[in-house]
């Protein structure tokens, strides 16, 4: 195949002479094709068998990503059963299955598997599997459902209508002949209501039984079968004792309550398909050809390709503007609701729309690399995570439907025992396979997962773990870093000190060439600065970047820059007393030190800003007797400046990367559970030794940040959102447990003792499964009418 496509990307059109061509002489030269017959018999005799070479490598860079959307899950052990079969799949491995997203992603090996084979044998279980393109046509099987609701409720609505007619004759006397015309034609509307409404769960329950991990489904099957058969049997007997109208109500009901659930569950998740589907199908690619740009889809976009946007179009990459004025709402990705100008050289975000103006654009970062594509694969990490009170709880479900099944067995023999009628019996143990469903305790974390981590992403709160919902609740001690957290990191030199002010010009050189491919926002300033007079990067030999500055050689001379301690450790030469002075324009200075043969050689003061978010954040921290610590690599007279400008008593400053990490972790063995705040790059070992880590984006490639949380604004007062918010959420998962953990204890009980009847216990399970869903949809409309009020007043 592959030789086939070269040879007619060659212009070979003729296969038959294939042997004469350049492209087949180069390729036997090569060896990619046998040159004799010995040749190829020898290559069959030393291949290993194509199972052996498909398998994976431990490493597991193998396979291709795979993503479906599942149908028809009611609860998670839905997704627990896809899980399990589809890892017996051979060539399948990573498989994961979220019940609250309906997503399935997994990784398979193309040689031993394919796509359709692994969503056959999720559609044979019972749940039909479809692509992201599939998923937005999908109104024809919504219609279907809703149609076998529409039919199934009619006909049990006639069952309970003649049923009350035949449950008369307990009180008047009913001729055999009047028995059989009534029950017949119930027992033919309640067999359609069974077989044909009740198809879809039946399909799921057998298949969960049959694979040894029964779900929702196995007990309404085996609790409505029994009902059934049992009046199917007393039908022919011409008996009174029917439970048609139990068979038939119980399978309408759980259709009802689901479909219900279902348009709750889709509300839940607006927030989450509102970001995911933020990225386009379609871009304006621009090239000589097409200057103007021509419509290609979003696979074809390449990095340093240059793609137009207009109004109303959203950025599929991230990007340099070569051209155009306009404003842009990204609002989306960082929580921010005001638009913002941007003008050529301006930065672009994907997942940016355009509110106004017509934009030429440089894709820097394009696909999985982009913002939006770490975000949505951050995201997807997040949802698929679980906590540790929910990974009990799914480890009880796993055994909670036999230990059901077996408790309702004992309750039919402990009423024969007691000498009730086999049929009470029955039904007494049906009432009790229903009304035990675990369906609302299962679905009680899962959903409130969803809402907390949408209702984060539309405030620009990036989570990457859920925990951070509850671990931020006890947090007591909270570590800031200084420069990008709570200043804005926008360096602009102030001033340049040299001892001999006719060697500025060329210490300027020397540091441009020291941090001439560095991309801190320090080394693209000092580069600016040179640039803009006119002075080339000198040449730097065995450049080394450190944790403190970047050392190398100039002219035979050893060079550093950086801190002070890293550049001038032994303190030689002058250090002018007045570099401390910032002008009245900027609220910090802080200085990078240069030095040539370990003799001060320059130094370079940059003026940096308080964020206005800043003091309002530490205040409302504060309030919770929390402490609070700042950090930073700045000199300790400039940390001491800002921390008195915040009100901060506790500060550290000329701190490597590692003391930072010390500082947290000195804390933790005096009995503190930290956070740290940081940029997310150069504090990433600060904030892996916290328990919780938040990062403040920077711009930089979102996989070198380490933090739980990342705050896409950039502004410290998402911090306090974020507290508030996960205040609210771990409050929604309590509810829900509550609710579903009193339901079960209460309601057991009584279906043992008959308090309930079937019907009754159908009702009251779904209505718990609606209250657990019913209260998340109420958090997350509350939560959306206090992020529009935010909205509405800028704030």
């Amino acid at each position: 195949m592959v030789y086939s496509m070269l040879s007619e990307a060659a212009g070979a059109p003729d296969p038959a002479g294939f042997r004469e061509t350049q492209l087949y002489r180069q390729c036997k030269a090569a060896g990619i094709i046998p040159s004799s017959a010995d040749d190829l018999a020898e290559i069959h005799t030393s291949a290993s068998p194509v199972a052996d070479t498909a398998t994976p490598s431990p490493d597991g860079q193998f396979g291709l990503p795979l993503v479906l959307y599942i149908n028809g899950m009611w609860c998670p052990a839905c997704a627990w059963v896809i899980e399990a079969t589809v890892k017996k799949q051979p060539g399948v491995r990573n498989v994961t299955c979220n019940f609250a997203t309906d997503q399935f992603r997994c990784e398979y090996d193309p040689v031993r598997t394919r796509p359709g084979t692994i969503a056959a044998a999720i559609d044979n279980l019972g749940y039909p599997a479809v692509d992201s393109a599939e998923r937005s046509r999908d109104a024809s099987r919504q219609r279907s459902d809703f149609i076998r609701l529409i039919l199934s409720i009619f006909f049990s609505a006639n069952v309970m209508m003649l049923s009350i007619a035949l449950y008369s004759g307990f009180f008047t006397t009913i001729e055999t002949d009047g028995v059989w015309k009534i029950s017949v034609p119930i027992g033919v509307m309640a067999t359609f209501v069974f077989f044909y409404g009740g198809w879809p769960i039946h399909k799921k329950g057998w298949y969960g039984l049959r694979a040894g991990k029964p779900g929702m489904e196995a007990l309404i099957l085996m609790g409505s079968s029994a009902a059934f058969l049992l009046s199917v049997v007393n039908l022919f007997q011409a008996s009174l004792h029917l439970y048609f109208d139990t068979a038939a109500m119980l399978i309408t009901l759980v259709l009802l309550g689901k479909l219900l659930e279902n348009r709750a569950k889709t509300g839940i998740q607006k927030d989450l398909d509102t970001f995911f589907t933020l990225s386009p199908k379609k871009v304006r690619i621009c090239s000589d050809a097409y200057p103007g740009g021509r419509y290609a889809g979003i696979g074809q976009l390449r990095k340093s390709d240059n793609f137009r946007l207009v109004a109303g179009e959203v950025s599929p990459a991230d990007g340099t503007i070569l051209s155009g004025n306009g404003r842009v709402d990204e609002s989306a990705v960082t929580g921010e609701a005001r638009p913002i100008g941007v003008k050529p050289g301006s930065l672009l975000k994907s997942g940016t729309r355009i509110v106004q103006g017509d934009l030429s654009v440089r894709a820097d970062r394009v696909g999985p690399d982009s913002l939006l594509g770490q975000m949505i694969d951050t995201m997807n990490r997040a949802l698929d995570q679980k906590i540790r009170l929910e990974g009990k709880t799914d480890r009880m479900l796993r055994f909670f439907v036999p230990a059901i099944a077996a408790l309702a067995a004992v309750t039919v023999l402990g009423c024969l025992l007691s000498g009730l009628p086999i049929r009470d019996a029955i039904i007494r143990g049906v009432t009790v396979l229903v009304i035990s469903c675990p369906c609302a305790l299962g679905i009680a974390i899962p959903l409130a997962r969803v809402a907390g981590i949408g209702s984060a992403a539309a405030r620009g709160i990036l989570i990457r773990n859920f925990s951070s919902f509850d671990n931020i609740g006890g947090v007591d001690a909270f570590i800031l870093d200084k420069t990008g957290t709570l200043t804005t990191g926008n360096w602009s030199m102030v001033r340049m000190w040299v001892p001999d002010p006719n060697s500025a010009d060329e210490m300027l050189s020397v540091a441009a060439g020291l941090e001439e491919n560095a991309d801190h926002p320090i080394a693209i300033e000092i580069r600016a600065a040179a640039e803009k007079k006119g002075i080339a990067p000198a040449a730097i030999t065995e450049t080394e970047h450190r944790e403190n500055g970047v050392i190398g050689r100039w002219k035979g001379l050893p060079v550093r820059i950086g801190s002070r301690r890293f550049s001038v450790p032994d303190k030689q030469g002058v250090i002018p007393g007045h570099i401390n002075q910032a002008s009245p324009q900027e609220a910090v200075l802080s200085h990078i030190f240069m030095s040539v043969a370990d003799r001060l050689a320059a130094v370079f003061s940059f003026g940096d800003q308080i964020r206005n978010t800043a003091g309002a954040t530490i205040d409302e921290l504060k309030k919770g007797a929390r402490r609070i610590v700042l950090v930073s690599g700045d000199e300790q007279t400039v940390t001491r400046q800002v921390a008195a400008q915040l009100d901060i008593d506790e500060y550290h400053g000329a701190m490597k990367p590692g003391d930072k990490a010390d500082v947290v972790a000195g804390l933790s063995r005096s009995g503190y559970v930290t956070a740290m705040v940081g940029d997310g790059v150069n504090d990433a070992p600060a904030l892996a030794a916290a328990d919780l880590s938040v990062a403040l984006y920077s711009g930089y490639h979102m996989g070198k940040e380490a933090a739980d949380i990342t705050l896409m604004r950039g502004e410290p007062d998402q911090l306090l959102d974020f507290l508030h918010l996960a205040r609210r959420v771990t409050k929604n998962i309590l509810q829900n447990l509550w609710a579903s953990s009193i339901y079960n204890i209460c309601c057991i009980p009584l279906a043992i003792i008959g308090v309930f009847s079937p019907l009754v216990a159908a009702t009251a399970m779904l209505l718990s499964s609606l209250s657990v869903t019913g209260n998340t949809l109420l958090f997350i409309r509350r939560d959306r009418g206090k992020s529009d009020r935010t909205k509405e007043t800028g704030q």
